[in-house]
């Protein structure tokens, strides 16, 4: 029987240490990649949600017809004309009742309106220190707060 040669391997061994410590490396290459990946597919998916939205927005003011108020010539009641300068204006008085732009008569106000006087008046930025949640931190666990012989003063 014939013997085969041997065959002998030879390392470089600034290739073998790269190969062997750049595992972390490589994971974290592929984790960056993978995620850039992500943000770009979310970005064309709202830019997508987006476009849908505008051009259904669109669709609808296409659809949508304005009633010409001034077409109907017995909503004018009165018309004065001044000449002022170089310009003359046209002063109508209108008369939407009969139009669909009237939203009801202007019904009288309560004379004497409700106060509540129960809450005191306080500023706002007093107002936004009374926060609820604040109360609750405090029961909470964890790092004890120590008192100091002088207040704090607001």
């Amino acid at each position: 029987m014939k013997k085969r040669p041997k065959l002998t391997l030879i390392f470089d061994e600034e290739k073998r240490k790269e190969y062997l410590t750049g595992f972390r490396k490589r994971k974290l290459e592929r984790k960056e990649r993978g995620r850039k990946a992500s943000e770009k597919l979310l970005k064309d998916e709202i830019k997508a949600v987006k476009e849908k939205y505008r051009e259904a927005a669109r669709k609808k003011l296409e659809n949508i017809q304005l009633p010409g108020m001034l077409d109907s010539v017995d909503n004018i009641l009165s018309s004065e004309k001044h000449i002022i300068g170089d310009h003359n204006v046209v002063i109508q008085e209108l008369d939407l009742c009969n139009s669909h732009y009237f939203m009801g008569a202007c019904k009288e106000q309560n004379p004497n309106p409700i106060v509540h006087s129960e809450e005191p008046h306080m500023s706002l930025k007093r107002a936004l220190k009374m926060n609820p949640m604040r109360s609750k931190k405090r029961f909470r666990r964890g790092k004890k707060k120590h008192f100091s012989k002088h207040k704090r003063q607001n």
